[in-house]
C-alpha cells in the first residue's frame, strides 16, 4: 500500500520493481531509453553510474541496476552515465524547464568505487509538470574468495557491513523521494529463494528494511528509506540516516563468490496532475555509503581465522575512509559500533 496521497502502486517480484501510475484512467510505466548501464554490464571490480533529470520519466524507482530507465538524452531527460573496469568513476546531470507556466529544476549525481557510493539528487516542481525528477544509481561488482584454514566451509555465511549517511526531506504538497541500496550476487538481486533462504533470513534478523517513508513491501535483500509531503498530517516529510546495513552471501566453498551493491535514489513529485503548486525534495547520500568490515559465520557462530581476497584487489579486512573530513567522526563512531557488534557475536 502507498502512503496516503501517492497515486501510485509499486509492485515488485524478487528480481524486478515496475511501477505503475494510476493517471486518468490509465497506466503509464517509466519511460524506457536505450543507453542505461545495467548492473549484469559490469566486470568484477568495476563500478557503474547513471545520472538523469528532467519530466516525463520519473513515476518510480527501478530496482539498482536495472534498465527500465534509459541513458540517453531527448526532449524531456539528460542521462549521462559511465562504467570503469576499475578505479572511481562520476556522472552528474540537470534540468530544468516549464509546463505551462509552471517552472522545475532538477539535478543529480553519481560516483562509485569498489567499497562506496555517493548519490544525490534534487528537485523543485509541481505535480503539473508531468513527473519532474532526478534520479542517482551507482554501484559496483566484485568477486570474493574467504580463506578458512581452520574451518571447512560447507553452509557458511559471508556478512558485508556498509554504513550510509543522508539526508532526506520533502517539502509542499506532492514531493515524494526514495533511497534504495541492494545486494546482488551473479548479478541478481538477493531474494529468499533456493540456496539464499539462511542468508535472507540472517539479513532480516539483523536490518531494519524500510522506513515509514517507504509504503509498499518487497522480498529483495534491499533497505529502502522515504520521505513525502502530500499536504496533510501524514506527511512524513523528514529522514536523517546513520545506519549500518549487513549484507549476506551464503556460502557453500572456498569458491569465488561474486557479489554487487548497488543503490539508487529519486527526488521527485508523488504524482501527476493539475496542481501548480510549488514543492521541492531533496535526497543527499552524496557522501556516504561506504564498506565496514566482514565477518563469516557457521551453524550460527563466528568462523576465526578468515581472511578475504578479490578479483578487484580491495581489502576487505580493511575499511574505507570517505573523502570530507566533516564526516570523519561519524564513520569512527560507526566503526566502532560495528567492532562491538562483532566483538558481541564472537
Amino acid at each position: 500500500m502507498s502512503p496516503p496521497g501517492n497515486k501510485e502502486d509499486i509492485l515488485r517480484t524478487h528480481s524486478h520493481l515496475v511501477s505503475i501510475s494510476i493517471l486518468a484512467g490509465s497506466l503509464l510505466a517509466p519511460v524506457a531509453r536505450g543507453g542505461y548501464i545495467s548492473q549484469s554490464s559490469i566486470v568484477d571490480g568495476g563500478a557503474m553510474v547513471n545520472a538523469c533529470a528532467g519530466s516525463q520519466a520519473f513515476s518510480g524507482l527501478p530496482t539498482p541496476g536495472a534498465t527500465s530507465l534509459g541513458g540517453a538524452t531527448d526532449q524531456f531527460v539528460t542521462c549521462n552515465n559511465q562504467a570503469v573496469a576499475s578505479g572511481t568513476v562520476s556522472q552528474s546531470a540537470s534540468n530544468s524547464g516549464s509546463y505551462q507556466g509552471t517552472p522545475f529544476s532538477n539535478s543529480a549525481s553519481a560516483t562509485a568505487a569498489l567499497g562506496q557510493i555517493h548519490i544525490s539528487a534534487t528537485n523543485s516542481g509541481a505535480a503539473i509538470t508531468t513527473f519532474a525528477g532526478a534520479i542517482a544509481d551507482a554501484g559496483f561488482n566484485d568477486s570474493i574468495t574467504v580463506n578458512s584454514p581452520n574451518v571447512t566451509l560447507s553452509n557458511g555465511l559471508l556478512h558485508l557491513e556498509f554504513q550510509f549517511d543522508g539526508t532526506m526531506s520533502a517539502s509542499g504538497a506532492g514531493a515524494r523521494g526514495m533511497f534504495e541500496v541492494a545486494a546482488y550476487m551473479n548479478h541478481f538481486v538477493m531474494n529468499p529463494y533456493g540456496g539464499n533462504a539462511a542468508a535472507y533470513t540472517e539479513f532480516l534478523s539483523l536490518n531494519n528494511t524500510h522506513n515509514p517513508g517507504i509504503g509498499f513491501s518487497f522480498d529483495s535483500m534491499m533497505i529502502a528509506r522515504g520521505v513525502y509531503d502530500d499536504g496533510t498530517n501524514t506527511d512524513f516529510p523528514n529522514y536523517n540516516a546513520t545506519e549500518i546495513v549487513t549484507f549476506v552471501f551464503p556460502l557453500v566453498s572456498a569458491s569465488p563468490i561474486e557479489i554487487g551493491i548497488w543503490a539508487n535514489l529519486i527526488a521527485g513529485e508523488n504524482a501527476s496532475g493539475g496542481g501548480n503548486t510549488l514543492n521541492s525534495t531533496s535526497v543527499d547520500f552524496s557522501h556516504t555509503i561506504s564498506y565496514l568490515g566482514a565477518y563469516v559465520t557457521q551453524n550460527g557462530q563466528v568462523v576465526n581465522g578468515v581472511t578475504y581476497s578479490s578479483a578487484g584487489g580491495f581489502d576487505y579486512s580493511n575499511p574505507v575512509v570517505p573523502e570530507p573530513a566533516t564526516w570523519t567522526l561519524g564513520i569512527a563512531a560507526a566503526g566502532l559500533a560495528g567492532v562491538a557488534k562483532l566483538r558481541r557475536r564472537a
